[in-house]
């Protein structure tokens, strides 16, 4: 499966480096990604530059069968890596930050976790942000999970951590361990109808350190998004032009900040999302290089 939109954006400060979710909850740090919404203004935020509306569907697709190739997932030595520009406004008067991301990922394969078979996936992921910001990190996950039926599975744990600096030049390292209770998280995305809704429930704690001040915090979290399947939808960024399937999600507690996320059709990769509050798009994520198994798509 796929992460999620995860905005590696300095400027909003709700941290989430290297799949670190150091801005609370603990399903943030989950490979179902994280959102963000804008603080310290009540004002509606600005559009971020270059965000397009969305173009019609263009499939008559009943269901998202095919969307995320589980086999391949679940294919030790199974390889991807995927650059992203990620453009982000928040308030009417901010500055637009832009940041790139590096996200490679490694299926490795079957290991013991706390004495059952789980399927073990490697991630790494580097970051920057454009002159003038001096924002850099790097960071790795492991993701812990299980295939519980041809179209779902079950994340039982993940970890990361990752160190850089700021966009003022000052350093810092995180780490987040999440590990969900006896239900997992399950994915359960593919298969669904054309304008249908699932739960999706993350249940568990999450230990989360952040230095500097060099602090820990173990604290549960119940969080349950909505995830809507919208259709398959032709998408170009600057990646190229790709069949996908669009989907949409947002967290219960937080109905008007909504995450868009097209995946590669029969890759199950992300290729673009969006990020909008009360409808308006204020997060903008695009790849510009899209490899798997050391070929580019």
């Amino acid at each position: 499966m796929t992460k999620a939109i995860k905005t590696y954006t300095p400027g909003l400060l709700c941290l989430a480096v290297m799949g670190l979710a150091a801005c609370g909850g603990g399903g943030g740090g989950s490979t179902s990604g994280s959102d963000l919404s804008p603080t310290g203004s009540s004002a509606a935020p600005s559009p971020a530059p270059g965000v397009t509306p969305v173009p019609p569907i263009l499939s008559a697709a009943s269901s998202s069968s095919g969307c995320f190739n589980l086999d391949l997932k679940f294919t030790a030595g199974t390889k991807s890596k995927i650059q992203y520009i990620t453009e982000a406004q928040v308030g009417v008067s901010a500055t637009k930050n832009v940041t790139y991301q590096i996200d490679e990922s490694t299926a490795v394969g079957d290991v013991s976790l706390s004495g059952e078979t789980v399927f073990r996936t490697d991630g790494k992921l580097t970051g920057y942000g454009a002159a003038p910001s001096k924002y850099a990190s790097t960071g790795v996950t492991v993701d812990y999970s299980v295939r519980t039926g041809p179209t779902t599975v079950k994340t039982l744990r993940t970890e990361s951590t990752g160190t850089g600096t700021d966009e003022f030049g000052n350093p810092f390292s995180a780490s987040t361990v999440n590990v969900f209770g006896p239900a997992g998280e399950v994915f359960a995305w593919e298969g669904m109808a054309v304008g249908a809704s699932i739960e999706q429930v993350s249940q568990g704690t999450s230990t989360q350190t952040y230095s500097p001040p060099g602090t820990t915090t173990t604290k549960s979290f119940d969080d349950t998004a909505v995830v809507k399947f919208v259709g398959i939808e032709n998408v170009t960024v600057p990646a190229g032009t790709y069949e996908t399937c669009l989907y949409e999600r947002f967290e219960k507690v937080s109905p008007a900040t909504v995450t868009r996320i097209w995946i590669i059709r029969g890759a199950g990769l992300s290729v673009k999302s969006t990020l909008s509050v009360s409808g308006v798009p204020y997060v903008i994520m695009q790849a510009t290089s899209v490899e798997l198994n050391g070929k580019k798509l």
